[in-house]
C-alpha cells in the first residue's frame, strides 16, 4: 500500500476515534465545551502529523497519548498564567485624595 492511501486510511480510522476521544476528553475537562476544544485539539495535531504514525502500532494509543499531553500542557501554561493583579498588591493599594496609589517599599508614588 502506497504511503498516499495508508495515510488515507488512518485519517478514516481516525473518524471512528472521534468518540472514543470525546469519552476520553471528559475525563479531564467536565464541561462538554472544554472537553470538545481538547478533542479538536487533539484532531487537529494528530492530522498535521499523521505521517509520523507507525502503522502496526495502535492509533488510538497515538491519539491518546496525544490528547493528555496536550492537556497537561495547557494545564501546566494555566499554571504559570496570572489573570487579574498580583496576589499581594491589595497589600499595597492606599488610598489617597487624590486617588489610588500603589506604594512600593514604604514610599507612595
Amino acid at each position: 500500500m502506497s504511503t498516499r492511501s495508508a495515510d488515507r486510511a488512518t485519517r478514516s480510522e481516525v473518524v471512528l476515534l472521534i468518540p472514543a476521544l470525546r469519552a476520553f476528553a471528559r475525563t479531564f475537562c467536565p464541561r462538554p465545551e472544554d472537553a470538545d476544544d481538547l478533542v479538536q485539539e487533539t484532531l487537529i495535531k494528530a492530522l498535521g502529523n499523521i505521517d509520523r504514525f507507525e502503522p502496526g502500532t495502535r492509533l488510538k494509543s497515538w491519539m491518546f497519548t496525544i490528547m493528555r499531553n496536550t492537556f497537561c500542557t495547557h494545564f501546566k501554561k494555566h499554571g504559570r498564567e496570572t489573570v487579574g493583579l498580583p496576589e499581594d498588591i491589595a497589600e499595597r493599594l492606599t488610598s489617597e485624595p487624590g486617588g489610588w496609589v500603589v506604594q512600593a517599599d514604604g514610599s507612595a508614588r
